[in-house]
């Protein structure tokens, strides 16, 4: 049995401070959260509950630590004790917490403490930890009403919601208490759609106790039946039958009309949102709707939000000095009248976006109602930048040198040449710009190139003119792409004189054919004696073999089986040394055609000419092939075969030229596809010169013994003909050249 006359704990620190009114059916309960010297009052009463409130907190806390005053509403039974309660508290940082709607009626209680307004999910957080959070229940059953939800102990201060009125009054709330509850709410709160939209915020929340200011405690295991049966009750309007029915006919009428007129400019909203132009809708001098893109354009939310910074969208022009452009000196109502009143100018505007950028529009206004004294405005603003900056950026290329542009107007199908090009061409023009017949000026196949292009979107191709006046040709690079410029759709022509970049490229080919040749013809040296070392093995074996037999014969020992066994050796070692011979005619050969090839293959073919001859040095040459791989390359076989050999050829160098006692190894790896590697352990390059080493004509060799073209060379012959790569690595003392073949079978 629960004795009232003391304070109840109800949850950890929390306490009912209230009084037990003997047979009243409209019992009031005030709470205190204890938190040392900042403690919370919750809903204090009235003065009937005064004297006893304050004996049951002294019991728990000197009234001096009271910090927070909670008034969930305005009624008396709340507030009209507090003004006495300030003054038994008596300390200056005392806060009412409350809603602004609810401070502006309780201070004529005479209220004197600082107001701490609350807000829909606003929280307090105390000092112990405990957050205290708040949300809004506006009309349950006062304008600013609310609840606080102690995050803690899982319990909900309710106010007036879950409140009961009964006459036999049980502190916790039992199976039957929905009656009392009843009573209550059909009488004080104003309908069922208030009540619910509270009751939707509260069903949100973890909910172990409610404590209402009215009625009973809630325990967890009552209170979703209490919610489901407090969301389906008639109240407030809705209590006479008469009054209700006409009531609900009449919010059904309103709420028909209103998702007709909802749906009608969801639909027109979606429309103009669908839009990529800026659309701004003005009423009477005001600025009433716009699209997505107005928003997003000036990095703002909604239309109030913009308005609160401009009263018209014409603040934001900026003025130019040019007839075309609307200034800001023009006010909302004027500046419509004006584009329309003047339909013979492009009537254009500058604006910065979000970003600061400055950006063109071309404005187009249509007026929605004729009548003058309702003005209605839809204004579309085109976005016409890039055309500006196009023009202005053709202009201002126009006057370099090697720089022209023609544009054709698709609607007129005219051409219009640069200055430069009619310069170029030497064309009588006046102006900056002339219309021109493109026959006139090209030859037959170039006009059909031209065109084809206008077709297409964008394209790129060469042409060459003829200077009759100087004669001589004109080769031009022409980029096209289209674009609009001037309201229509144009194909713009970029073309450059590329004259002297094709005479650099055929002095360069001859320099480079050149280079190449010097290349080969010292690989060939190096072959040469490659030639003359395999040779040298197969002639003295037969020097060796015709002594043999000679000085069989002068012993009369000489046989048929000797003669024949002379002859086969003989023809052996011959043929060794044709074959060494048809290696080589092989690659001296003039394979200039490009076909498909396996790089497995020309591998096989260098280490065919190297492996005897490195052999004999002690060089070992050592082929690492992953078996899975047998790639195919389309070009020219022996260019790969120079750039391989080349390489083998450094490393020999450099190895004999190491005073190192470990084997000295030439390594061929070609375990990635595309990729060779070849690596040698000769003590590596130093790091002094490693940038120069694809440079031309530098060597590290002493004079005369190299040319300084075979790394520059080899890696031009990879970057051009190979779409790949060559390029060195110094890895754990050894050097390491990587071939990165890309050009792929075609």
């Amino acid at each position: 049995m629960l004795d009232l006359n003391k304070a109840i704990k109800v949850a950890e620190d929390i306490y009912w401070v209230g009084k037990y009114l003997e047979g009243d059916f409209f019992q009031c309960h005030p709470y205190l959260i204890l938190n040392g010297d900042s403690c919370v009052l919750v809903d204090p009463g009235s003065m009937l509950e005064y004297d006893e409130l304050i004996a049951k907190v002294e019991t728990l806390t000197p009234m001096k630590n009271i910090k927070y005053i909670i008034a969930h509403h305005q009624d008396p039974d709340i507030c009209a004790a507090i003004p006495l309660i300030e003054k038994k508290i008596n300390r200056d940082d005392l806060q009412i917490i409350t809603h602004k709607r609810t401070a502006t009626v309780i201070k004529h209680y005479g209220i004197k403490s600082k107001y701490l307004h609350i807000n829909n999910n606003s929280s307090l957080l105390l000092s112990n930890g405990r957050t205290l959070r708040f949300f809004t229940t506006p009309y349950a059953h006062a304008p600013g009403a609310f609840v606080t939800y102690d995050s803690m102990t899982k319990t909900l201060f309710s106010s007036d919601i879950f409140g009961g009125v009964n006459e036999f009054w049980n502190f916790y709330a039992d199976e039957n208490y929905f009656e009392a509850v009843k009573l209550f709410h059909e009488n004080y709160m104003p309908s069922r759609e208030i009540l619910n939209y509270a009751l939707n915020k509260i069903e949100a929340l973890d909910i172990e106790l409610i404590l209402p200011q009215h009625g009973s405690m809630i325990q967890k295991k009552y209170i979703a039946d209490l919610t489901d049966k407090l969301k389906k009750l008639d109240c407030g309007m809705y209590i006479s039958s008469q009054y209700k029915t006409e009531l609900l006919k009449l919010q059904d009428s309103l709420e028909l009309e209103k998702n007709r007129y909802k749906e009608h400019m969801e639909h027109l909203k979606t429309i103009i949102n669908m839009q990529d132009n800026m659309i701004l809708v003005n009423a009477n001098g005001k600025i009433v709707e716009s699209n997505q893109a107005f928003l997003n354009f000036f990095t703002k939310d909604s239309i109030e939000q913009f308005l609160e910074e401009e009263h018209c969208i014409c603040g934001k022009f900026i003025t130019v000095d040019d007839s075309r452009y609307i200034t800001s000196t023009l006010c909302i109502n004027e500046w419509p009248d004006y584009v329309i009143n003047h339909p013979e100018i492009e009537h254009r505007v500058i604006m910065k976006n979000g970003s600061h950028d400055m950006i063109t529009f071309k404005v187009q206004v249509k007026k929605l109602l004729a009548k003058e004294t309702e003005k209605h405005y839809v204004t579309t603003f085109i976005d016409i930048t890039k055309d500006v900056r196009e023009l202005d950026i053709l202009q201002i290329l126009s006057e370099i040198d090697d720089f022209h542009y023609i544009i054709y107007d698709k609607m007129q199908q005219k051409y219009k040449a640069s200055k430069t090009f009619s310069t170029m061409l030497d064309i009588p023009m006046h102006g900056d710009i002339k219309n021109i017949e493109i026959k006139d000026y090209f030859q037959k196949a170039d006009c059909l190139k031209i065109l084809k292009s206008v077709r297409k979107e964008s394209d790129k191709f060469e042409i060459t003119l003829k200077n009759k006046k100087e004669n001589k040709n004109i080769a031009l690079m022409i980029q096209s792409y289209q674009s609009y410029i001037e309201n229509s759709l144009k194909h713009v022509f970029i073309l450059v004189d590329i004259s002297a970049i094709r005479q650099i490229e055929v002095e360069s080919k001859q320099r480079d054919t050149l280079m190449f040749q010097q290349s080969k013809m010292a690989q060939m040296g190096e072959m040469i004696s490659m030639i003359a070392h395999q040779w040298r093995q197969p002639i003295n074996a037969i020097s060796a073999s015709s002594i043999k037999l000679s000085l069989s014969n002068t012993l009369n020992m000489l046989s048929s089986d000797g003669i024949e066994e002379h002859a086969s050796f003989v023809q052996k070692q011959c043929q060794k040394m044709s074959n060494v011979i048809d290696s080589f005619m092989s690659y001296s050969s003039n394979r200039s055609e490009e076909k498909n090839f396996h790089i497995r293959d020309v591998i096989k073919t260098i280490n065919d000419f190297v492996a005897v001859q490195y052999s004999a040095h002690n060089i070992k040459v050592v082929i690492e092939n992953d078996p899975s791989l047998d790639d195919v390359v389309y070009g020219r076989e022996d260019m790969l075969e120079q750039v391989l050999l080349n390489l083998f050829s450094n490393s020999k160098d450099a190895l004999e030229k190491s005073d190192s006692e470990i084997e000295k190894c030439i390594c061929v790896k070609y375990t990635t596809s595309k990729v060779i590697v070849v690596e040698d352990n000769a003590g590596g390059i130093d790091d002094t010169i490693i940038d120069k080493l694809f440079t031309p004509y530098f060597t590290t060799k002493e004079k005369g013994k190299g040319t300084g073209l075979g790394l520059y060379m080899g890696r031009r012959i990879m970057n051009e003909h190979f779409d790949g790569n060559l390029t060195y690595k110094k890895m754990d003392n050894k050097s390491c050249f990587i071939i990165e073949v890309g050009k792929m079978d075609e």
